[in-house]
């Protein structure tokens, strides 16, 4: 009703897609959540049962949820396009915006891309809207509800994936000089790897990659003082085909890496998919 937007009638109508799932998250035994591309919506399957329900709307505005995780009886998911992070008690009833609701809107956020959490902190990385560079890292405290933002924390950089360094307490962090799309050109010829503070959000170390790195992302832990990073780019002038480098970094500081120091993937990589997921740890 136009005058005061009561709903007068509704028919529900078939469809045939809902969009391909972009996060699954198990939140018991029986029970497991996910969210659909650009939906921005989510739902629930009783894995004992077989049955599923829609829940309703996971986050403001248009796009969908990038990233989830469970911290003991909340799931908390980072949604495009607003950057928001959404808290869901998965014990009442699904009524958004109460719940899930918004517990941190990270100013100058967009997309989501990258994430970790020690048990009670998160911390995720968001791009710049489209046609800017660089992106806001966000810190929150599911105990005290608190939230901590770092805008640009490394200038005309954005923060591409986050490994969590327990026993020195830091983020590990890779970044691109591309923005979001790469709708914008870049402002740098390389991107880095640095080393934050997962205390205040302050940066640490920055190892500068060669000229031609694009983009690095550090994929996990090889051994207690070693991470693996992957890098795309055309770092030498070798027929570079697309293949990401791969590097092992380490040891009490970070150090800018040698040509050397890099090693290409095997061409077989590309044979098996055009979307290659490396992991480590």
């Amino acid at each position: 009703r136009p005058s005061d937007g009561a709903l007068l009638c509704s028919r529900r109508l078939a469809t045939d897609s809902y969009g391909p799932v972009q996060c699954l998250l198990r939140l018991d035994r029986e029970r497991l959540m996910g969210t659909n591309f650009i939906t921005q919506r989510f739902w629930e399957v009783n894995l004992k049962t077989g049955r599923g329900q829609d829940c309703g709307r996971a986050a403001p505005g248009g796009g969908q949820v990038n990233l989830v995780w469970k911290i003991k009886d909340r799931a908390y998911m980072a949604a495009y396009t607003g950057a928001q992070l959404m808290e869901y008690a998965w014990a009442r009833p699904a009524r958004f915006p109460e719940n899930p609701r918004a517990v941190a809107i990270p100013p100058h956020g967009m997309r989501p891309v990258a994430g970790a959490t020690d048990g009670r902190h998160i911390f995720y990385a968001c791009n710049a809207p489209y046609g800017k560079l660089g992106g806001t890292l966000t810190k929150y405290d599911t105990l005290t509800g608190r939230s901590w933002h770092r805008h640009d924390i490394i200038p005309g950089l954005a923060i591409t994936s986050i490994a969590l360094d327990r026993a020195g307490q830091t983020l590990l962090c890779g970044t691109t000089i591309h923005g979001d799309q790469r709708s914008c050109k870049p402002g740098r010829a390389a991107a880095v790897i640095a080393r934050i503070s997962a205390g205040d959000l302050s940066v640490l170390e920055k190892a500068q990659l060669p000229a031609g790195a694009e983009t690095a992302s550090v994929r996990g832990p090889l051994t207690n003082k070693s991470w693996l990073v992957t890098v795309y780019g055309k770092i030498v002038p070798d027929n570079f085909k697309g293949l990401p480098y791969c590097l092992a970094i380490g040891g009490s500081r970070l150090k800018a890496p040698a040509i050397t120091d890099f090693i290409r993937l095997p061409h077989e990589f590309k044979k098996q998919s055009d979307h290659i997921e490396i992991y480590a740890g």
